[in-house]
């Protein structure tokens, strides 16, 4: 059985376009929460799979790329800019499915307790 977990993705790469090619490669499997900064839920096959693709992407002299296993979502603390991104960027460019939904009416609520 494959079972997905959490993860952050986070990345510094120095080029403008080599840059621009990881945030697209990221932003299309994962939720922005900061503009270098992703959550991703994958299994361990995808989530090799994303990394070895965006490792490509970067100089590995210059630049970082990293993984960090997370618990769920609700675990995370955020504040500021971060909540209205990672709604921001689960409306305009990932497709709506159950785990995204969980985040943005997670962030939601945060708002609502603030």
């Amino acid at each position: 059985m494959s079972y997905h977990h959490w993860h952050i993705v986070a990345y510094d790469v120095c080029c403008p376009r080599r840059l621009q090619r990881v945030h697209k490669k990221l932003a299309a499997n994962g939720l922005a929460m900061q503009r270098s900064v992703f959550l991703v839920k994958a299994n361990h096959r995808q989530l090799k799979r994303l990394l070895d693709e965006t490792a490509e992407l970067i100089d590995s002299k210059e630049d970082d790329l990293r993984a960090y296993p997370v618990g769920h979502p609700a675990s995370l603390w955020l504040s500021g800019t971060a909540e209205s991104m990672a709604d921001q960027d689960a409306a305009e460019h990932i497709q709506a499915t159950p785990w995204t939904k969980k985040v943005r009416d997670w962030l939601n609520t945060l708002r609502r307790a603030a």
